[in-house]
Protein backbone atom coordinates (compact mmCIF):
# COMPACT_ATOMS: atom_id res chain seq x y z
CA UNK A 1 0.00 0.00 0.00
CA UNK A 2 1.41 3.37 -0.99
CA UNK A 3 1.92 5.91 1.84
CA UNK A 4 -0.76 8.54 2.38
CA UNK A 5 0.08 11.90 0.82
CA UNK A 6 -1.65 15.24 1.06
CA UNK A 7 -2.72 17.08 -2.04
CA UNK A 8 -0.49 20.06 -2.77
CA UNK A 9 -3.63 22.22 -2.74
CA UNK A 10 -4.02 21.65 1.03
CA UNK A 11 -2.24 23.93 3.51
CA UNK A 12 0.03 21.88 5.77
CA UNK A 13 -0.66 24.19 8.71
CA UNK A 14 -4.34 23.20 8.66
CA UNK A 15 -3.68 19.45 8.78
CA UNK A 16 -2.41 17.32 11.64
CA UNK A 17 -2.43 13.63 12.58
CA UNK A 18 -3.52 11.96 15.80
CA UNK A 19 -3.93 8.38 16.95
CA UNK A 20 -7.39 6.85 17.05
CA UNK A 21 -6.75 5.88 20.68
CA UNK A 22 -6.36 9.57 21.55
CA UNK A 23 -9.70 10.70 20.17
CA UNK A 24 -11.53 10.64 23.54
CA UNK A 25 -14.86 10.26 21.77
CA UNK A 26 -14.57 13.59 19.96
CA UNK A 27 -14.25 13.77 16.18
CA UNK A 28 -14.11 17.53 15.62
CA UNK A 29 -10.57 18.51 14.53
CA UNK A 30 -10.78 22.03 16.02
CA UNK A 31 -11.11 20.49 19.49
CA UNK A 32 -7.81 18.63 19.17
CA UNK A 33 -6.01 21.50 17.47
CA UNK A 34 -6.97 23.88 20.32
CA UNK A 35 -6.22 21.40 23.07
CA UNK A 36 -2.82 20.34 21.78
CA UNK A 37 -1.80 23.94 21.21
CA UNK A 38 -2.50 24.65 24.89
CA UNK A 39 -1.23 21.54 26.68
CA UNK A 40 2.08 21.28 24.84
CA UNK A 41 3.30 24.15 27.05
CA UNK A 42 2.49 22.44 30.37
CA UNK A 43 5.46 21.56 32.57
CA UNK A 44 3.67 18.85 34.56
CA UNK A 45 2.14 15.55 33.37
CA UNK A 46 -1.57 15.44 32.62
CA UNK A 47 -4.24 13.16 34.00
CA UNK A 48 -7.94 12.75 33.36
CA UNK A 49 -10.35 14.04 35.96
CA UNK A 50 -12.21 10.71 35.85
CA UNK A 51 -9.14 8.89 37.18
CA UNK A 52 -9.32 10.82 40.45
CA UNK A 53 -13.00 11.71 40.94
CA UNK A 54 -16.40 10.09 40.83
CA UNK A 55 -18.45 12.33 38.53
CA UNK A 56 -22.18 12.88 38.73
CA UNK A 57 -24.78 15.60 38.43
CA UNK A 58 -28.01 16.50 40.16
CA UNK A 59 -31.70 15.82 39.75
CA UNK A 60 -32.81 15.50 36.12
CA UNK A 61 -36.52 15.62 36.91
CA UNK A 62 -38.48 18.82 36.93
CA UNK A 63 -38.97 19.76 40.57
CA UNK A 64 -42.62 19.04 41.44
CA UNK A 65 -44.48 21.91 43.06
CA UNK A 66 -45.63 19.69 45.91
CA UNK A 67 -41.99 18.78 46.68
CA UNK A 68 -41.03 22.37 47.53
CA UNK A 69 -40.60 22.99 51.24
CA UNK A 70 -39.03 25.55 53.57
CA UNK A 71 -35.83 25.93 55.56
CA UNK A 72 -37.38 24.60 58.76
CA UNK A 73 -38.84 21.39 57.34
CA UNK A 74 -36.92 20.78 54.12
CA UNK A 75 -33.49 20.07 52.65
CA UNK A 76 -31.50 22.54 50.53
CA UNK A 77 -31.84 22.12 46.75
CA UNK A 78 -28.78 23.62 45.06
CA UNK A 79 -28.82 25.21 41.61
CA UNK A 80 -26.05 26.70 39.46
CA UNK A 81 -26.92 30.23 40.66
CA UNK A 82 -26.18 29.10 44.23
CA UNK A 83 -22.48 28.77 43.34
CA UNK A 84 -20.75 32.13 43.46
CA UNK A 85 -17.36 33.49 44.50
CA UNK A 86 -16.09 29.95 45.21
CA UNK A 87 -18.76 29.20 47.79
CA UNK A 88 -22.39 28.22 48.24
CA UNK A 89 -24.48 31.34 48.69
CA UNK A 90 -27.88 31.64 50.35
CA UNK A 91 -29.63 34.25 48.22
CA UNK A 92 -33.15 33.02 47.41
CA UNK A 93 -32.50 29.39 48.46
CA UNK A 94 -34.82 26.54 47.46
CA UNK A 95 -35.75 23.68 49.78
CA UNK A 96 -37.39 20.32 49.08
CA UNK A 97 -39.36 18.01 51.33
CA UNK A 98 -37.58 15.26 53.26
CA UNK A 99 -39.58 12.67 51.30
CA UNK A 100 -38.36 14.00 47.96
CA UNK A 101 -34.82 14.29 49.30
CA UNK A 102 -34.78 10.63 50.38
CA UNK A 103 -36.11 9.53 47.00
CA UNK A 104 -33.27 11.34 45.17
CA UNK A 105 -30.33 9.70 46.98
CA UNK A 106 -28.25 9.74 43.77
CA UNK A 107 -28.16 13.53 43.93
CA UNK A 108 -27.12 13.89 47.56
CA UNK A 109 -24.14 16.12 48.29
CA UNK A 110 -21.55 15.63 51.01
CA UNK A 111 -18.77 17.60 52.68
CA UNK A 112 -15.67 17.72 50.49
CA UNK A 113 -17.58 17.45 47.21
CA UNK A 114 -16.44 19.88 44.53
CA UNK A 115 -19.51 21.42 42.90
CA UNK A 116 -19.39 23.17 39.54
CA UNK A 117 -21.90 24.71 37.19
CA UNK A 118 -22.32 22.81 33.93
CA UNK A 119 -24.97 25.08 32.41
CA UNK A 120 -25.29 28.82 31.82
CA UNK A 121 -22.48 30.21 34.02
CA UNK A 122 -20.16 27.33 33.16
CA UNK A 123 -17.25 27.09 35.59
CA UNK A 124 -18.72 28.52 38.82
CA UNK A 125 -17.51 26.35 41.70
CA UNK A 126 -17.76 25.63 45.43
CA UNK A 127 -16.41 23.00 47.80
CA UNK A 128 -18.98 21.79 50.32
CA UNK A 129 -17.62 22.72 53.78
CA UNK A 130 -17.67 20.43 56.79
CA UNK A 131 -20.89 20.71 58.73
CA UNK A 132 -22.93 21.96 55.77
CA UNK A 133 -26.56 20.80 56.15
CA UNK A 134 -27.75 17.84 54.08
CA UNK A 135 -28.56 18.92 50.55
CA UNK A 136 -28.99 17.84 46.94
CA UNK A 137 -28.59 19.50 43.54
CA UNK A 138 -30.37 19.87 40.24
CA UNK A 139 -28.99 18.86 36.85
CA UNK A 140 -27.20 22.18 36.28
CA UNK A 141 -24.73 21.29 39.03
CA UNK A 142 -21.91 18.81 38.51
CA UNK A 143 -20.41 16.92 41.45
CA UNK A 144 -16.80 15.76 41.75
CA UNK A 145 -16.26 13.36 44.66
CA UNK A 146 -12.59 12.48 45.29
CA UNK A 147 -11.58 8.84 44.95
CA UNK A 148 -9.44 7.22 47.64
CA UNK A 149 -6.18 7.62 45.74
CA UNK A 150 -6.95 10.83 43.88
CA UNK A 151 -3.93 12.56 42.37
CA UNK A 152 -5.73 15.90 42.60
CA UNK A 153 -6.57 17.88 45.71
CA UNK A 154 -10.17 19.15 45.28
CA UNK A 155 -9.09 22.70 46.19
CA UNK A 156 -6.42 22.56 43.47
CA UNK A 157 -8.97 21.53 40.85
CA UNK A 158 -11.22 24.35 42.04
CA UNK A 159 -8.35 26.81 41.56
CA UNK A 160 -7.73 25.44 38.07
CA UNK A 161 -11.42 25.80 37.19
CA UNK A 162 -11.15 29.46 38.20
CA UNK A 163 -7.81 30.09 36.49
CA UNK A 164 -7.14 31.26 32.95
CA UNK A 165 -5.54 27.90 32.10
CA UNK A 166 -8.41 25.89 33.54
CA UNK A 167 -11.07 28.00 31.82
CA UNK A 168 -9.21 27.60 28.53
CA UNK A 169 -9.31 23.81 28.93
CA UNK A 170 -12.99 23.92 29.90
CA UNK A 171 -13.87 26.19 26.97
CA UNK A 172 -12.12 23.80 24.59
CA UNK A 173 -13.95 20.84 26.10
CA UNK A 174 -17.48 22.23 26.40
CA UNK A 175 -20.02 21.83 23.64
CA UNK A 176 -22.07 24.72 22.34
CA UNK A 177 -25.54 24.69 20.91
CA UNK A 178 -28.51 26.72 22.02
CA UNK A 179 -27.33 26.68 25.63
CA UNK A 180 -23.65 26.58 26.48
CA UNK A 181 -22.96 23.60 28.71
CA UNK A 182 -20.31 21.06 29.53
CA UNK A 183 -21.28 17.40 29.64
CA UNK A 184 -20.21 15.10 32.46
CA UNK A 185 -18.51 12.84 29.94
CA UNK A 186 -16.48 15.86 28.80
CA UNK A 187 -15.48 16.61 32.40
CA UNK A 188 -14.34 13.03 32.81
CA UNK A 189 -12.12 13.34 29.73
CA UNK A 190 -10.75 16.71 30.84
CA UNK A 191 -6.99 16.39 31.27
CA UNK A 192 -5.43 18.65 33.87
CA UNK A 193 -1.77 19.19 34.85
CA UNK A 194 -0.79 17.21 37.96
CA UNK A 195 2.08 18.74 39.95
CA UNK A 196 3.12 17.00 43.17
CA UNK A 197 1.04 17.58 46.28
CA UNK A 198 3.34 20.26 47.70
CA UNK A 199 3.08 22.34 44.51
CA UNK A 200 -0.70 21.85 44.51
CA UNK A 201 -0.84 23.13 48.10
CA UNK A 202 1.32 26.11 47.19
CA UNK A 203 -1.02 26.96 44.32
CA UNK A 204 -4.01 26.62 46.66
CA UNK A 205 -2.36 28.97 49.18
CA UNK A 206 -1.55 31.57 46.51
CA UNK A 207 -5.13 31.60 45.28
CA UNK A 208 -6.66 31.49 48.77
CA UNK A 209 -4.53 34.40 50.01
CA UNK A 210 -5.40 36.43 46.92
CA UNK A 211 -9.09 35.65 47.40
CA UNK A 212 -8.96 36.81 51.02
CA UNK A 213 -7.21 40.05 50.05
CA UNK A 214 -9.76 40.57 47.29
CA UNK A 215 -12.62 40.15 49.77
CA UNK A 216 -10.99 42.64 52.15
CA UNK A 217 -10.79 45.22 49.36
CA UNK A 218 -14.40 44.54 48.38
CA UNK A 219 -15.60 44.91 51.97
CA UNK A 220 -13.71 48.21 52.28
CA UNK A 221 -15.21 49.37 48.99
CA UNK A 222 -18.75 48.48 50.05
CA UNK A 223 -18.19 50.17 53.42
CA UNK A 224 -17.36 53.40 51.62
CA UNK A 225 -20.48 53.14 49.47
CA UNK A 226 -22.62 52.37 52.52
CA UNK A 227 -21.31 55.52 54.18
CA UNK A 228 -22.90 57.73 51.51
CA UNK A 229 -26.38 57.60 53.07
CA UNK A 230 -25.01 58.54 56.50
CA UNK A 231 -23.05 61.44 55.00
CA UNK A 232 -26.06 62.64 53.04
CA UNK A 233 -28.43 62.54 56.01
CA UNK A 234 -25.91 64.38 58.18
CA UNK A 235 -25.34 67.09 55.58
CA UNK A 236 -29.08 67.62 55.19
CA UNK A 237 -29.71 67.47 58.94
CA UNK A 238 -32.30 64.73 58.50
CA UNK A 239 -32.93 62.20 61.28
CA UNK A 240 -34.29 59.03 59.75
CA UNK A 241 -37.51 57.96 61.50
CA UNK A 242 -37.46 54.71 63.43
CA UNK A 243 -39.20 51.73 61.84
CA UNK A 244 -41.32 49.66 64.19
CA UNK A 245 -43.03 46.57 62.81
CA UNK A 246 -44.89 45.70 65.99
CA UNK A 247 -48.62 45.11 65.70
CA UNK A 248 -49.45 48.34 67.53
CA UNK A 249 -47.34 50.38 65.12
CA UNK A 250 -48.84 48.66 62.09
CA UNK A 251 -52.36 49.58 63.16
CA UNK A 252 -53.41 53.15 62.43
CA UNK A 253 -56.41 55.23 61.44
CA UNK A 254 -56.78 57.46 58.41
CA UNK A 255 -59.67 59.73 57.49
CA UNK A 256 -61.60 59.19 54.26
CA UNK A 257 -60.53 62.60 52.96
CA UNK A 258 -56.88 61.50 53.16
CA UNK A 259 -57.43 58.51 50.88
CA UNK A 260 -60.26 59.67 48.63
CA UNK A 261 -59.14 59.87 45.04
CA UNK A 262 -55.83 58.25 45.95
CA UNK A 263 -54.42 54.97 47.25
CA UNK A 264 -56.53 52.61 49.35
CA UNK A 265 -53.83 50.08 50.22
CA UNK A 266 -52.89 50.34 53.88
CA UNK A 267 -49.13 50.05 53.30
CA UNK A 268 -49.11 53.33 51.36
CA UNK A 269 -50.47 55.13 54.43
CA UNK A 270 -48.06 53.59 56.97
CA UNK A 271 -47.04 55.88 59.83
CA UNK A 272 -43.36 55.45 58.89
CA UNK A 273 -43.89 56.98 55.45
CA UNK A 274 -45.77 59.91 56.92
CA UNK A 275 -43.03 60.45 59.51
CA UNK A 276 -40.37 60.42 56.78
CA UNK A 277 -42.29 63.01 54.75
CA UNK A 278 -42.73 65.22 57.83
CA UNK A 279 -39.01 64.98 58.63
CA UNK A 280 -38.11 66.06 55.09
CA UNK A 281 -40.53 68.98 55.20
CA UNK A 282 -39.33 70.03 58.65
CA UNK A 283 -35.57 70.00 57.97
CA UNK A 284 -35.21 71.16 54.35
CA UNK A 285 -36.97 72.76 51.47
CA UNK A 286 -38.56 69.98 49.43
CA UNK A 287 -39.58 69.87 45.78
CA UNK A 288 -41.20 67.18 43.70
CA UNK A 289 -39.27 65.86 40.71
CA UNK A 290 -41.86 67.37 38.39
CA UNK A 291 -41.08 70.84 39.76
CA UNK A 292 -37.31 70.66 39.18
CA UNK A 293 -37.28 68.82 35.85
CA UNK A 294 -37.76 69.75 32.22
CA UNK A 295 -39.14 66.32 31.34
CA UNK A 296 -39.80 62.86 32.79
CA UNK A 297 -40.58 60.14 30.26
CA UNK A 298 -40.18 56.50 29.33
CA UNK A 299 -38.11 55.32 26.38
CA UNK A 300 -39.00 53.96 22.98
CA UNK A 301 -40.64 50.74 21.81
CA UNK A 302 -38.83 47.91 20.08
CA UNK A 303 -37.61 48.70 16.59
CA UNK A 304 -34.14 47.22 16.86
CA UNK A 305 -31.71 46.81 13.97
CA UNK A 306 -28.21 45.37 13.65
CA UNK A 307 -26.66 48.83 13.34
CA UNK A 308 -27.80 52.44 13.35
CA UNK A 309 -26.68 55.89 14.45
CA UNK A 310 -29.14 55.54 17.35
CA UNK A 311 -27.79 53.51 20.27
CA UNK A 312 -30.20 51.85 22.68
CA UNK A 313 -29.59 51.49 26.42
CA UNK A 314 -31.69 49.01 28.37
CA UNK A 315 -32.27 48.25 32.04
CA UNK A 316 -29.35 45.80 31.93
CA UNK A 317 -27.01 48.70 31.08
CA UNK A 318 -27.90 50.61 34.26
CA UNK A 319 -25.58 49.61 37.08
CA UNK A 320 -25.44 50.34 40.77
CA UNK A 321 -23.49 53.30 42.14
CA UNK A 322 -24.42 55.76 39.39
CA UNK A 323 -22.78 53.79 36.57
CA UNK A 324 -23.80 52.87 33.02
CA UNK A 325 -22.36 49.87 31.17
CA UNK A 326 -21.77 50.75 27.53
CA UNK A 327 -20.17 47.39 26.61
CA UNK A 328 -23.38 45.70 25.40
CA UNK A 329 -25.42 48.31 23.62
CA UNK A 330 -28.02 47.66 20.93
CA UNK A 331 -29.27 49.79 18.06
CA UNK A 332 -32.65 51.15 17.08
CA UNK A 333 -33.92 52.31 13.70
CA UNK A 334 -35.32 55.71 14.62
CA UNK A 335 -35.71 57.86 17.73
CA UNK A 336 -37.90 60.96 18.17
CA UNK A 337 -35.69 63.96 18.83
CA UNK A 338 -37.23 64.58 22.27
CA UNK A 339 -36.23 61.07 23.39
CA UNK A 340 -32.55 61.33 22.49
CA UNK A 341 -30.60 61.44 25.74
CA UNK A 342 -28.99 64.69 26.81
CA UNK A 343 -25.87 65.17 28.91
CA UNK A 344 -26.68 64.63 32.64
CA UNK A 345 -30.05 62.98 32.01
CA UNK A 346 -30.82 60.49 34.78
CA UNK A 347 -31.93 57.02 33.67
CA UNK A 348 -33.55 54.30 35.78
CA UNK A 349 -35.80 51.21 35.49
CA UNK A 350 -39.44 52.31 35.46
CA UNK A 351 -41.04 48.88 34.90
CA UNK A 352 -40.17 45.41 36.23
CA UNK A 353 -38.29 43.78 39.09
CA UNK A 354 -35.19 45.90 38.41
CA UNK A 355 -37.00 48.85 40.04
CA UNK A 356 -36.32 47.14 43.38
CA UNK A 357 -32.59 47.50 42.77
CA UNK A 358 -33.06 51.25 43.30
CA UNK A 359 -30.52 52.29 40.67
CA UNK A 360 -30.33 55.70 39.04
CA UNK A 361 -27.45 56.67 36.76
CA UNK A 362 -26.34 59.96 35.22
CA UNK A 363 -25.80 59.89 31.47
CA UNK A 364 -22.51 61.72 30.92
CA UNK A 365 -21.69 60.78 27.31
CA UNK A 366 -21.22 63.70 24.93
CA UNK A 367 -20.64 61.68 21.75
CA UNK A 368 -23.27 59.77 19.79
CA UNK A 369 -27.06 59.57 19.87
CA UNK A 370 -28.47 57.42 22.66
CA UNK A 371 -31.94 56.56 23.87
CA UNK A 372 -33.51 54.05 26.28
CA UNK A 373 -36.10 51.31 25.89
CA UNK A 374 -39.65 51.63 27.18
CA UNK A 375 -38.89 49.76 30.42
CA UNK A 376 -36.48 52.55 31.28
CA UNK A 377 -37.27 56.09 32.34
CA UNK A 378 -35.50 59.40 31.85
CA UNK A 379 -35.43 62.33 34.26
CA UNK A 380 -34.18 65.56 32.68
CA UNK A 381 -33.34 68.02 35.46
CA UNK A 382 -33.63 71.78 35.02
CA UNK A 383 -29.98 72.74 35.60
CA UNK A 384 -30.93 76.32 36.43
CA UNK A 385 -32.64 74.95 39.55
CA UNK A 386 -30.57 71.93 40.59
CA UNK A 387 -27.31 70.08 40.04
CA UNK A 388 -28.37 66.87 38.21
CA UNK A 389 -25.57 64.88 39.90
CA UNK A 390 -26.84 65.96 43.31
CA UNK A 391 -30.39 64.93 42.37
CA UNK A 392 -29.09 61.57 41.14
CA UNK A 393 -27.30 61.06 44.46
CA UNK A 394 -30.55 61.79 46.32
CA UNK A 395 -32.42 59.35 44.06
CA UNK A 396 -29.88 56.64 44.89
CA UNK A 397 -30.22 57.28 48.62
CA UNK A 398 -32.32 55.71 51.35
CA UNK A 399 -34.54 58.82 51.26
CA UNK A 400 -35.92 57.80 47.87
CA UNK A 401 -35.70 54.03 48.35
CA UNK A 402 -38.58 54.16 50.81
CA UNK A 403 -40.57 56.51 48.61
CA UNK A 404 -40.24 53.97 45.79
CA UNK A 405 -41.31 51.14 48.11
CA UNK A 406 -44.35 53.19 49.06
CA UNK A 407 -45.39 53.74 45.45
CA UNK A 408 -44.81 50.13 44.41
CA UNK A 409 -47.01 48.57 47.08
CA UNK A 410 -47.44 44.81 46.75
CA UNK A 411 -48.40 42.30 44.06
CA UNK A 412 -48.17 42.29 40.29
CA UNK A 413 -45.33 43.46 38.09
CA UNK A 414 -43.53 46.38 39.77
CA UNK A 415 -44.43 49.62 38.01
CA UNK A 416 -43.12 53.07 38.79
CA UNK A 417 -43.74 55.02 35.61
CA UNK A 418 -43.24 58.69 34.86
CA UNK A 419 -46.34 59.82 36.78
CA UNK A 420 -45.13 58.35 40.08
CA UNK A 421 -41.53 59.42 39.60
CA UNK A 422 -42.73 63.00 39.18
CA UNK A 423 -44.13 62.85 42.73
CA UNK A 424 -40.85 61.81 44.39
CA UNK A 425 -39.73 64.36 46.98
CA UNK A 426 -36.21 65.80 46.71
CA UNK A 427 -34.64 67.87 49.53
CA UNK A 428 -33.34 71.12 48.05
CA UNK A 429 -30.37 73.01 49.49
CA UNK A 430 -28.52 76.01 48.00
CA UNK A 431 -26.75 75.19 44.73
CA UNK A 432 -23.33 75.68 46.35
CA UNK A 433 -24.20 73.01 48.92
CA UNK A 434 -25.54 70.75 46.18
CA UNK A 435 -22.22 71.06 44.34
CA UNK A 436 -20.28 70.31 47.53
CA UNK A 437 -22.36 67.22 48.32
CA UNK A 438 -22.16 65.94 44.73
CA UNK A 439 -18.37 66.39 44.64
CA UNK A 440 -17.88 64.62 47.97
CA UNK A 441 -20.07 61.66 47.01
CA UNK A 442 -18.28 61.41 43.66
CA UNK A 443 -14.99 61.26 45.57
CA UNK A 444 -16.34 58.43 47.74
CA UNK A 445 -17.50 56.52 44.65
CA UNK A 446 -14.10 56.94 42.99
CA UNK A 447 -12.31 55.62 46.08
CA UNK A 448 -14.68 52.64 46.19
CA UNK A 449 -14.17 51.98 42.47
CA UNK A 450 -10.39 52.06 42.92
CA UNK A 451 -10.63 49.47 45.70
CA UNK A 452 -12.75 47.30 43.40
CA UNK A 453 -10.14 47.58 40.64
CA UNK A 454 -7.41 46.66 43.11
CA UNK A 455 -9.47 43.66 44.25
CA UNK A 456 -9.83 42.40 40.69
CA UNK A 457 -6.13 42.95 39.97
CA UNK A 458 -5.04 41.02 43.08
CA UNK A 459 -6.86 37.91 41.85
CA UNK A 460 -5.67 38.36 38.26
CA UNK A 461 -2.06 38.62 39.44
CA UNK A 462 -2.50 35.40 41.42
CA UNK A 463 -3.89 33.65 38.33
CA UNK A 464 -0.85 34.76 36.31
CA UNK A 465 1.49 33.46 39.01
CA UNK A 466 -0.35 30.12 39.07
CA UNK A 467 -0.20 29.90 35.28
CA UNK A 468 3.56 30.47 35.38
CA UNK A 469 3.92 27.68 37.94
CA UNK A 470 1.93 25.27 35.77
CA UNK A 471 4.14 26.20 32.83
CA UNK A 472 7.19 25.45 34.98
CA UNK A 473 8.60 28.96 35.33
CA UNK A 474 11.75 28.45 37.42
CA UNK A 475 11.51 31.95 38.93
CA UNK A 476 8.29 31.14 40.80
Amino acid sequence: MSPFELSQAVENLKVFFTNFSDLDGRYDPEFYRSREKLIKNFFYPLDKISNSFFIKDGDHDKLPVDAISDELEGKRYLRSQDLKNNEIISANPVYVSSEYFKKMSRCHIYAGDLLFSIMASVGATAIVPNGFPSCMANRAVGILRPKKYSRFLPEYVQVLFNSNVGMALINIQKRGGIQQRINLADIGQLRMPVPDENIQKKIIDIYSNALNLKKEKEVASQSLLDSIDTYLLNELGIIFPRQDNSLDERMFFSSVKDVSGGRFDSDFHRVFYKDLTLELLKKTKVEKIKDISLAVFQGVGKDEVSFSEFKLLKVKNIKQNNEIDFSEIEYIKHVPHRKILCFNDIISPFIGEAIKQYKFSSFVERQGKYTVDNNTGVIRINTSLCNPIYVCDILNSVLVKFQIDRYLGGGGVPFLGASRVKEILIPIVPIEKQNEIAAHIQSIREQAAELQREAVQILEDAKVQIERMILGDSEV
